[in-house]
């Protein structure tokens, strides 16, 4: 678990909109950038901005996370492992911060 750490404080964008018109995909090895560059233009919200808003809803382990574009806008997408061993994604607007959708998995 302590190897999964400095990845998450790096967002990461997913972007599988290759097909669609005015979204290119993003490599692997752009990601990184692709997302330093939504969070300096004012599109997304910081990680550590994200992160506190989610575990004030969903208390537990942050296991994984990524940035992602979906319906034309970015998504931050959390994996939190609960205290009760349950594993919650959580899934919220990276530019205002509001919860979309928490469900159990």
């Amino acid at each position: 678990m302590l190897m999964l750490l400095p990845a998450l404080s790096v967002p990461v964008i997913a972007d599988g909109t290759e097909d669609r018109p005015g979204f290119p995909s993003v490599e692997a090895d752009d990601d990184h950038d692709a997302a330093r560059r939504a969070v300096d233009s004012g599109e997304a919200l910081t990680l550590v901005e994200v992160k506190r808003i989610v575990s004030q809803r969903v208390p537990g382990e942050i296991v994984s996370v990524k940035l992602d574009r979906e319906d034309h806008k970015l998504v931050y997408e959390f994996r939190i492992l609960t205290a009760k061993g349950r594993v919650v994604e959580a899934e919220v607007d990276a530019a205002t911060g509001t919860i979309l959708e928490v469900e159990n998995e």
